[in-house]
C-alpha cells in the first residue's frame, strides 16, 4: 500500500484476470498492462483503470496482482506517461 492510502501507483505494472464466455467453453485470460488512473469506493475496493495494449479495463483492486512498481520523478509518474504515450 502507498502512503496516500492506494495499494497501486499510476505506471505500476500489474497482472489481472478475466473469463470470456461462450456457449461451449470458458476461457480464462491474463492482462498485464499498467495503472493509468483510480477510482475510490467508499464502501468496496477501489478500482483501477488499466492500459492494455491501447484498451482501458476498469478491475477492482483485490484483481490485481503488482508485478513492476512505476518509477515517481517529482510527484509524477514517469513510467506511467512514456507508456501511455508510446500505447496510443
Amino acid at each position: 500500500m502507498n502512503n496516500d492510502g492506494w495499494r497501486f501507483a499510476h505506471g505500476d505494472l500489474v497482472e489481472f484476470k478475466s473469463q470470456r464466455l461462450t456457449e461451449e467453453y470458458i476461457d480464462e485470460l491474463i492482462f498485464v498492462g499498467i495503472v493509468v488512473d483510480r477510482s475510490y469506493r467508499f464502501t468496496t475496493d477501489n478500482r483501477y483503470k488499466i492500459l492494455v495494449r491501447g484498451r482501458e479495463h476498469w478491475t477492482n483492486a483485490n484483481s490485481l496482482t503488482l508485478i513492476s512498481q512505476g518509477r515517481t520523478d517529482h510527484g509524477r509518474n514517469a513510467t506511467c506517461d512514456t507508456a501511455v504515450r508510446e500505447a496510443k
